[in-house]
């Protein structure tokens, strides 16, 4: 019988008494805008333990690159270097398979944002590269002043940082003592976010223009989930109607408790939509449905799920990730499930689903055939990857700018539907560091 472990790797947004920081701008937490947004983990009295949790991300996906962690902790990255976010110490181009980044080492953590790129060591230092127009590096320089960086470099006035998520043009990171650091597109430095408090780790919606890139969810220590922000969809309450004259800040956007979920240890942010898995191992989806991405029946639910609602045809899910507009998870077997959007083949099988602009998908969670003995899984906006219990990489979708890592440089529509293995040796996360 296979051990039963939680293992979590997300590049949209794995959230354990996590942030997702609305907008991602760092200027709007400024303390006369922070007296108006109350965030706060609450902190209560429990035995539901999740201080001990931690998501390291080994492999991640940016718009058009990929990046994944070797066993020995040596950090590999291919696809587009348009903006140097490959760290291979020049501009431009692409890359079609793994290639080692030079200069760093002992790599525990990788997360890439469109156009740039970041990495933990175990030591806890943090180092970013690639664009910088909009200040998403940390480096302090003025926008447009460095407008990128070839190599990592080391983001000063971080230490021990435990989990890092870039976004479109923005960082976000929380260090061991729980603090929550945020900077880029709207700020140039690490600026901290005072009212927040025990924060485990952080996770981003893919970027500013997501549904969820305005919204943020938080998990209490007592395994409740707490969300706000400006789209009703994926609050996971029903919101009503807000007088504007009356209040300027609708009360969404304060902290509010979603009702009918409990014992939640994880949460992640997707696109459009949103999952929690609770201690039993039930997923549990709401928000946008309209490509089947929430993984229930189109012809029983509405386009839009309101609240936490259980996916069915899954248990003892053990790993999960949602991509912009799909969404995968693992079971305990060690099976790979997939589910929404399938136009370019991120689902990994044929789907004869289509939607009414003639777009490919399945609402109902289908296993992925091929793979077994599946530790991880990381999807992107249209591509998808897995790690399986021996360290072997399997990537497939959208193949755009050689994201998928096998060699070939495809145009925007092409895409590859199998999953085929990129790499070897692959470090599998342990999030009970």
């Amino acid at each position: 019988m296979r051990k039963k472990r939680f293992v979590f790797i997300a590049t949209p947004t794995l959230i354990v008494c996590i942030i997702a920081v609305m907008f991602g701008s760092a200027n709007m937490w400024q303390s006369d805008v922070s007296n108006d947004f109350n965030f706060e983990c609450i902190d209560t009295d429990t035995s539901f333990n999740l201080e001990d949790v931690h998501t390291s991300n080994t492999v991640s996906f940016g718009f058009v690159h990929g990046a994944a962690i070797s066993s020995d902790g040596d950090l590999y990255t291919w696809g587009s270097n348009k903006s140097g976010q490959l760290g291979h110490g020049e501009i431009g181009g692409h890359v079609g398979t793994p290639t080692k980044v030079p200069g760093i080492s002992n790599i525990v953590s990788v997360s890439l944002g469109d156009v740039h790129s970041a990495a933990i060591t175990a030591s806890g230092d943090l180092y970013t590269w690639g664009s910088n127009r909009l200040g998403q590096l940390g480096h302090g320089q003025d926008w447009g002043a460095v407008q990128y960086s070839i190599t990592p470099t080391r983001v000063r006035g971080l230490s021990k940082v435990v989990s890092v998520s870039s976004s479109g043009s923005s960082t976000t990171v929380v260090t061991d003592a729980g603090e929550l650091y945020v900077w880029g597109f709207g700020g140039r430095i690490p600026r901290k976010i005072e009212d927040i408090t025990a924060v485990a780790t952080v996770s981003r919606a893919f970027d500013e223009g997501a549904i969820g890139a305005q919204n943020a969810v938080a998990i209490a220590k007592n395994g409740e989930i707490y969300t706000w922000g400006i789209s009703n969809i994926v609050l996971g309450y029903k919101v009503e109607p807000h007088d504007f004259r009356r209040n300027p800040v609708p009360s969404a956007f304060r902290p509010k408790r979603v009702p009918g979920i409990k014992n939640v240890i994880a949460v992640s942010f997707g696109g459009t939509h949103v999952a929690a898995i609770t201690s039993d191992g039930a997923l549990y989806t709401w928000g946008a449905n309209w490509n089947g991405q929430s993984g229930h029946d189109s012809g029983m639910f509405p386009v839009i799920i309101i609240e936490p609602t259980k996916i069915l045809d899954l248990s003892s899910v053990v790993a999960f990730s949602l991509g912009s507009l799909h969404s995968a998870a693992v079971t305990e077997e060690g099976f790979l499930y997939t589910w929404g959007l399938s136009s370019s083949g991120q689902l990994g099988y044929y789907s004869s689903t289509y939607t009414q602009h003639g777009l490919q998908y399945t609402d109902t969670p289908t296993r992925v055939p091929g793979l077994t003995e599946v530790v991880a899984v990381s999807l992107g906006y249209y591509s998808s990857a897995a790690i399986t219990s021996d360290g072997s990489l399997y990537t497939w979708g959208n193949t755009h700018g050689g994201i998928l890592g096998d060699g070939i440089i495809g145009e925007r529509s092409d895409f590859r539907r199998e999953p085929q293995k990129i790499m070897e040796n692959v470090m599998i996360p342990n999030n009970n560091r």
